[in-house]
Order: structure tokens, then sequence, then C-alpha cells
């Protein structure tokens, strides 16, 4: 069956809700607003995530850059202040954070590295001064 367009709208007549749906399920790009101004945008495949999907603090402004296989996190996962400065770097596999996984402080140095495996802490956390390693975190 071919996809057929939908929007849903506020009282206001705001689109809240912009997507596509294919034997009931979600099927490419879906939008989603908040008071009529785009707050996320990502993609389905057979009513599951799919792909990239960008979160906003407001337009032009990430809060999240995350990719989808098959409903699951996978790859690479950026989250960003409202001032636009990356926050945390993640890595996931299957759903699991898996690799490494980097905090940061708002000057854009690495202030925590930890590294993961199918979802669970590898190893100790690193912590960073200005780029340079610290340590271990202590608990």
């Amino acid at each position: 069956m071919e996809a057929q367009p939908f929007t849903l709208r506020d009282a206001q007549g705001k689109p809240q809700m912009e997507g596509s749906l294919a034997d009931g399920k979600l099927e490419g790009m879906l939008r989603i607003y908040e008071h009529g101004e785009a707050k996320a945008a990502m993609h389905y495949s057979a009513g599951l995530q799919q792909g990239p999907c960008v979160i906003l603090h407001a337009p032009h402004r990430p809060s999240a850059r995350l990719n989808y296989e098959a409903g699951q996190l996978h790859g690479v996962a950026e989250f960003y202040s409202p001032e636009g400065q990356i926050q945390r770097r993640s890595h996931y596999l299957a759903g699991a954070r898996h690799g490494l996984e980097e905090d940061y402080y708002p000057s854009g140095f690495v202030r925590e590295q930890r590294r993961y495996a199918a979802g669970k802490l590898a190893a100790a956390p690193q912590q960073f001064k200005d780029g340079v390693l610290a340590g271990p975190k202590k608990n």
C-alpha cells in the first residue's frame, strides 16, 4: 500500500505532527512541532525508527542528533546545550551504549571519557582537565 500523508493540528490550526502512514504504520519522514515550530524530524520504515533523527531546542539549534536502525539507537548520538555546544557524544550498537562516550566542558574540551561494551561500562571513567588526562574518576 502506498504511504498516505497526514497532519495533526492543534486547536489554533498549527501543525503538531506531519508524516505518512502505510498499512497503519509510520513510513518516511515524521516531523513534530510545538506551537507551530519544528521540534524534531525523524525517519521511519514499516513503523520503526530508521536512520537519522534530529531533536531541536529551537529552530536550527539541535538538542540531539541520533541514528536508529530497526527502531533502536545505533551509531553516533550527540547531545547539545541550548547554546549549541556539544555536551555528550555516545556510540550505540543495537540499542545499547557500545564504544567510546565523551562528556564535554562548555569550552569544547573533553571532560570525561567512558568505554562501554554491550551497554555495560567496560573500564573506569577517565577525567580530563582542559583537554589533559587527569586520571580515573574517584568513587
